[in-house]
């Protein structure tokens, strides 16, 4: 390591964990993902809600999903999620990505009331 990387890193906050007889696996990310949209199988635009929506990023998570590309679902309530998430040292749960950033307007779209 370089003298300038190491001066970067607090040794004093380092922590080691065992993994003899484990795998190490880097995060997933689910390029196209539908957040929110759906619960169980029913896909509906009432369930399209910050609760839905969370829930889900925190199953994601659970299951080694550490980003996802949101498609077609900029509205409100995801770019406020992403908004929090980027303002967020780190995020509790999986990260939201976007199409749109926070200053274009959310596209309407036909189907699934968006």
């Amino acid at each position: 390591m370089c003298a300038a990387c190491a001066a970067l890193i607090d040794v004093t906050a380092t922590q080691t964990t065992g993994l003899a007889g484990k795998f190490v696996m880097p995060g997933i990310i689910n390029l196209r993902g539908l957040v929110g949209n759906t619960v169980d199988l029913a896909q509906d635009p009432r369930n399209f809600t910050g609760e839905n929506a969370e829930r889900q990023l925190r199953i994601y998570a659970s299951s080694g999903v550490t980003s996802v590309g949101s498609m077609g679902s900029e509205q409100p309530l995801i770019m406020d999620i992403r908004a929090r998430q980027r303002a967020a040292d780190r995020p509790t749960i999986t990260r939201i990505f976007t199409a749109l950033t926070p200053a274009q307007r959310p596209l309407r779209r036909r189907g699934m009331g968006g």
